[in-house]
């Protein structure tokens, strides 16, 4: 399996595309996806599924863009923000987006999605239904961990009281994993758990 990263959308929201000889699957679909359909398109991969770190516009108001030019493919999300990704086109940024329909249900645990496995862990905070996958060495962390910080936990559909778990579960990996976060630079596990303020 490889790994292609994107940076896209009003919010430059990072995105990711997993791929072997035949499909692929992708990580979080911001509003403006070219480039990713481009790579798609060019590698002649076969979408194989849409997974969403979580219901926010600026991750979920792609979705239908990419959809529409690699082929129709599952949307796993987290319920807890199904309501949230089908409102996306009403952000309270106003940026225009389209809502996204989720098609599949998110649960913690093991995704196989085609030739793909993941793991999926639940880590709700910044919203309801916020979620981070690991695969191979890479943990795609979504707005739940940033270099240095993590994501909001004060819009009404955040859920402050579940940071500290959510974060402990986090902090509880044994492994020194890249994380591939929703915004700005990209760090690992190690890092944040030595400066990180929320991780020590």
């Amino acid at each position: 399996m490889k790994i292609e990263t994107f940076c896209a959308g009003a919010l430059q929201t990072n995105c990711a595309v997993l791929y072997d000889e035949r499909d692929c699957i992708a990580v979080d679909a911001p509003y403006g996806m070219e480039q990713v359909i481009s790579f798609i398109t060019r590698k002649k991969l076969r979408l194989r599924a849409l997974l969403l770190t979580h219901g926010h516009f600026d991750h979920v108001g792609g979705a239908q863009q990419l959809l529409r030019a690699c082929g129709n493919a599952d949307i796993y999300l987290h319920e807890g923000d199904f309501q949230l990704a089908a409102n996306a086109a009403r952000n309270r940024w106003n940026v225009p987006c389209e809502k996204c329909a989720a098609t599949q249900k998110l649960r913690e645990g093991t995704l196989c999605v085609g030739g793909f496995r993941l793991e999926v862990l639940e880590t709700p905070f910044h919203t309801a239904g916020s979620v981070c996958f690991i695969a191979d060495d890479v943990l795609f962390a979504g707005d739940t961990l940033f270099k240095d910080g993590i994501g909001r936990s004060d819009f009404p559909e955040s859920v402050p009281h579940k940071m500290q778990s959510s974060l402990q579960k986090l902090k509880a990996l044994d492994k020194n994993y890249f994380v591939l976060c929703g915004h700005g630079e990209n760090t690992d596990l190690n890092r944040e758990k030595q400066f990180n303020p929320y991780l020590r």
